[in-house]
This record gives structure tokens, C-alpha cells and sequence, in this order.
């Protein structure tokens, strides 16, 4: 009986030694799970990805601007997702974007990048983020304390500063990068990175349609020199002068090259020069390189002359015609060329006197000074005076 007394009572202390053991073990799971929800947290997921202001087409995504404008944003959307327990500090997030992504012709950067929030230390801010620059990049970090299971999107664009013509046709735009840092306690705790898609421009410039004009008339009859054509030739006064225009229609989003080839095969006469659009005097130089869109149109002038001696006729006629070709700076795009002409009829100025009968009359008034105070044009004259030219 003693034996089987003893027995009961080693079971009975097992079964309490084995509660206790089986409490401790919970107690100190449940303490290890407390101490990692103060702090123990990561980046679930993280993405960086255009948004919008570009289509994608071929295997890249490319804006075809209607109009040469600045100011137009490729908007791009920054998302995240944090996973842990506890709450991130304030500036332990940290996501790193560069400042510039698209470069002028010129090779520098002609954009600007815009944020929904303000800079760091700006009082006027009332965001959960605001950014800072740190050299070539845009640092966002969070300026309030943040739920560790926390999730949301920045959106930030970036912004051309200048017109499409200052921009090289479908050239990339530099990869845009990003990389979110997580830190807890001054040490890096997690670190995610993703690349943006790049972007072009498809630029273009064409020549929809170009007119000849010619004047209605000789310009100066006389064969004086019009000092806003340039510096007058020493044999100007022995010629008579001719100014033809060319009206065109450009529809360009791109830096062009215009040029006119004037064909003007009448005797005795000659090309004295051009003078393209924007251009203020005559010269040799009949091409121009252009980043203006002429839209509505564009005028361009040619100036003839032809010898007064050769052309004494009453009535003659000349013809000019013009090449006009518009060549697009970038490749493979392809120029466009136009054909135009016009015709100059000149008629000899004649004063034709009347061959019939004609009525002169005189009106006078004795009293007009005495009603108006001066007689100055009163007339006073006899038929006579009047027929023989002396009033």
C-alpha cells in the first residue's frame, strides 16, 4: 500500500510539473510576440510605373504631341505596401526617384519634376510625406508616423519646360529608378527598387500646302531701290523690280529645314535674293532651319528685276516658279516638296482723256468773307483763265 501511495503521488507531481512546464511555454511565446510588434516590419511590395501621358505602341510607350507645346506631364504612380506590427517613425521611409529624366537636343535635362506635397521643413505642408534633393535624386520620407500594415500611391510627373522642338525626335527618355528604404532604429531594415518605363516623342513636320503669289502690280515703276531690301547694287536704278511671295501651310511639332528653289528664266532679267520668314532683308541664302509652327501660314519672299532698256513694251508678262521643300532635322523622317508658280502681267500706265463733251462749273459767293471770315478758296477765275491753263 505504501508503494502504490508513493506512485499516485509521483503522478500527481508530473502532471502539475508538466502544467507548469506547458504555461512557461506559452508565456513565452506570447512575450516574443509582444517584443516583435514594437518594431519588426518590411515592404510587402513596391512599384514605380507610368501612369499616363504616353500610349503604348511597338514595344515602348511614346507621345505624338498635336501641337509644338511645354508643360506636358508623364504622370508616374509610386505604390507600397508595409507588412509587420507596430508603427514606422517618422523619416525611417525613405523613397529615392531622380530629379530629371528627359534631356533637350541639346543633351542637358529640359523637364521638371512635380510632387503632391511640399518641400521638407515647409510648415504649410499637412502631408503624411514631403520630399528633400540630394543631388541628382528627390528624396520622399515620411514626416508622421505610419501604421507598419500601411499602404498607399504618390503620384509625380514630370513636366517638359520646353516646346517639342527643343526635344529629339523618338529618343528615350532616361530609365526612371526608384528604390523605398525602410529603416528602424537608424539601420536599414528592408530596401525594394523598381524600374519605370521610358519615353519618346514622335515629332514631325510637314508641308501641307505652298502659293505663289505675284504682285498686282511693278513694284517702284521708277526703279528706285527699296532700302528694307538690303544694300542697294550700284546698277539698281537700270533695272525694274518685281516682289513675288510664297504663302505655305507647315504643320510641325519638330525642328525643320525650309528651302525655295526660284526658277526665273526671262530674259534680261534676274534673282536679286530671298527673304525667308523671320528674315529682314534680301540675300543669296534661300534655306532657314525653323522651330516655329507656322500653322496658320508662313510668307516668304522672292525678289526679281529685269532691265528697263529690254522691256519698254506697253503690255509684257513674267513667270516664276518655286520649289518649296521642308526637311524634318531628325531621322528617318522624310521631307516633303511642293511645286508653285504665278504670272506677272504688266500693262503700261496710260491716261486716256475724255473725247466727248465735259460740264465746268464755278460757284461763288460775294459775300463769303463777310459770312465766314477768310476768301482763300473762293474761286475767281474766267473761262477763259481756266482753258488756257492758268487757274
Amino acid at each position: 500500500m505504501k508503494i502504490k501511495h508513493t506512485t499516485r503521488i509521483h503522478r500527481y507531481l508530473s502532471f502539475i510539473l508538466a502544467v507548469v512546464i506547458t504555461f512557461l511555454s506559452i508565456s513565452n511565446t506570447y512575450m516574443y510576440r509582444s517584443t516583435a510588434a514594437d518594431g519588426s516590419y518590411s515592404v510587402a511590395s513596391f512599384s514605380f510605373a507610368l501612369e499616363s501621358g504616353a500610349e503604348y505602341e511597338d514595344g515602348q510607350y511614346i507621345w505624338e504631341p498635336a501641337e509644338s507645346v511645354a508643360g506636358h506631364q508623364f504622370v508616374y504612380r509610386l505604390s507600397y505596401v508595409f507588412a509587420g506590427q507596430g508603427f514606422i517613425e517618422p523619416g525611417d521611409v525613405e523613397i529615392t526617384i531622380p530629379k530629371h529624366i528627359l534631356r533637350a537636343r541639346n543633351g542637358y535635362y529640359a523637364d521638371l519634376c512635380e510632387l503632391p506635397m511640399t518641400e521638407l521643413g515647409d510648415s504649410t505642408g499637412g502631408n503624411e510625406f514631403a520630399y528633400y534633393f540630394s543631388g541628382d535624386n528627390i528624396v520622399i520620407t515620411n514626416v508622421v508616423r505610419l501604421s507598419s500594415t500601411g499602404e498607399g500611391i504618390i503620384d509625380i510627373a514630370y513636366s517638359t519646360t520646353r516646346t517639342t522642338f527643343y526635344y529629339s525626335d523618338m529618343v528615350s527618355s532616361d530609365v526612371p529608378a526608384a528604390t523605398i528604404t525602410l529603416s528602424e532604429n537608424g539601420s536599414v531594415v528592408d530596401e525594394h527598387s523598381d524600374n519605370a518605363q521610358p519615353i519618346s516623342m514622335d515629332t514631325s513636320a510637314t508641308l501641307l500646302t505652298t502659293t505663289k503669289k505675284a504682285p498686282s502690280k511693278r513694284v517702284d515703276p521708277e526703279g528706285e531701290w527699296d532700302t528694307s531690301w538690303g544694300t542697294k547694287p550700284a546698277d539698281a536704278d537700270e533695272y525694274y523690280y518685281v516682289l513675288w511671295s510664297i504663302i505655305s501651310v507647315v504643320e510641325a511639332t519638330q525642328t525643320y529645314l525650309f528651302s525655295i528653289e526660284d526658277t526665273f528664266d526671262e530674259p534680261y532679267a534676274e534673282i536679286v535674293g530671298y527673304k525667308l520668314a523671320g528674315r529682314s532683308t534680301f540675300s543669296s541664302i534661300r534655306q532657314g532651319s525653323y522651330s516655329i509652327d507656322f500653322e496658320q501660314s508662313r510668307t516668304d519672299y522672292v525678289l526679281t528685276r529685269h532691265k528697263k532698256e529690254y522691256y519698254t513694251d506697253e503690255h509684257y508678262v513674267q513667270r516664276n516658279t518655286a520649289l518649296v521643300t521642308l526637311t524634318p532635322v531628325d531621322e528617318p523622317e522624310e521631307a516633303t516638296s511642293l511645286g508653285t508658280s504665278a504670272i506677272f502681267n504688266y500693262d503700261r500706265p496710260e491716261f486716256l482723256k475724255p473725247d466727248k463733251n465735259y460740264n465746268a462749273r464755278k460757284y461763288g459767293n460775294t459775300a463769303w468773307k463777310e459770312f465766314f471770315g477768310y476768301d482763300w478758296d473762293v474761286a475767281d477765275y474766267g473761262l477763259t483763265e481756266f482753258m488756257a491753263g492758268e487757274r
